[in-house]
């Protein structure tokens, strides 16, 4: 859930304009004189369930949040921060926002260099002719293993591992990517071997994770990239 999401959830609108408008129920809504023009008649309505409020003098109306920068001049992110605080709802700073996505950035980094060099070991590796074969053998060309940027990881345990970190990347970084996993007697190893390896893209082409396959009967047959932040 987004910020603005999480403020909107948390905000009352009858309790904001009810600060500004002395508000009368009128059925399942609220009514009161408009705040934004003079008028002797009530024809400014709060609408609880919705969420929302209208003017029929004015014929305009909103959320809090448009009540709020109409009330009192303020820009969306002005008022975005006036209702988190009267929510309890803490915005990051734009120093963990930068933080956060040059993390994000970096995991995708990766990833990527992961599909490359399962992609390198299926193409060029003697230990990956056994998945060449099975890639082959149901129809998968050279062009298609590069189009999609099919696979291979080493039955090694730790290949992944020393190759990623003499790109210098951290062990944690590795394990936070999905790509190693700790036992539990603490010894941390790579968590896809001798495997086919299917990169996951999101929307913009970032290589999020991998899809991997067994390439015998042993089970489970496939084995999935946890969820990474």
């Amino acid at each position: 859930m987004s910020v603005i999401d999480e403020v909107k959830q948390k905000t009352d609108i009858a309790s904001i304009v009810s600060q500004y408008v002395t508000l009368k129920k009128a059925g399942r809504n609220l009514v009161g004189l408009c705040p934004f023009h003079d008028e002797r008649n009530p024809s400014f309505f709060v609408y609880p369930e919705q969420q929302s409020w209208h003017c029929f003098g004015c014929n305009t109306g909103g959320d809090a949040f448009s009540f709020i920068m109409k009330k009192e001049g303020l820009d969306f992110g002005e008022t975005l921060r006036l209702l988190a605080q009267r929510a309890g709802v803490t915005i990051p700073s734009r120093a963990g926002r930068d933080e956060e996505k040059e993390e994000k950035e970096r995991l995708y980094k990766i990833n990527e260099a992961a599909a490359r060099y399962f992609h390198n070991l299926l193409l060029n590796s003697s230990e990956g002719v056994k998945a060449r074969n099975y890639f082959q053998g149901r129809g998968f060309t050279d062009k298609t293993a590069s189009e999609f940027q099919l696979g291979y990881s080493s039955n090694k345990w730790d290949d992944l591992k020393k190759y990623l970190q003499e790109q210098g990347y951290t062990e944690d970084e590795l394990v936070k990517a999905g790509l190693l996993v700790e036992s539990e007697s603490g010894r941390i190893y790579d968590r896809f071997r001798n495997k086919l390896m299917f990169p996951i893209l999101d929307i913009k082409g970032h290589v999020i994770g991998f899809g991997a396959r067994v390439l015998d009967d042993s089970q489970p047959k496939y084995v999935n990239s946890p969820q990474t932040p």
